[in-house]
């Protein structure tokens, strides 16, 4: 796809947004751009990809509506969850990590709304 200039992206965020706009989920997005070994670490990659304006502008310009916060969502969702270990004990950084995220999304969200 082509992406505006305007835009400066890294060859792994063009490769993100790409297959992110093709209907890929954030966190399969980002393992395929960043060639991550974790769903956890590519949840991370993808809910700190998707509050970027840089990259919510390029995916806008390629994605239908509405696909940029729906899976934002979903990303800061399972990154609530994660769990690390055999014993699948909370892991906290991923969890408190994503919680900050949430709270930029729903910062950028009142900011576009207001």
């Amino acid at each position: 796809m082509a992406f505006p200039k305007i835009y400066s992206l890294t060859h792994k965020q063009r490769k993100f947004v790409d297959n992110y706009a093709r209907g890929m989920n954030g966190t399969d997005a980002a393992m395929l751009a960043y060639d991550v070994k974790t769903r956890n670490t590519a949840s991370v990659i993808a809910s700190e990809n998707l509050i970027k304006p840089k990259i919510l502008n390029s995916i806008s310009l390629i994605a239908p509506a509405g696909i940029i916060w729906e899976e934002s969502v979903k990303a800061i969702s399972r990154g609530l969850e994660a769990t690390k270990g055999v014993n699948k004990l909370p892991d906290h950084r991923t969890q408190l990590k994503a919680a900050d995220m949430g709270i930029k999304l729903l910062n950028s969200i009142h900011n576009n709304l207001g």
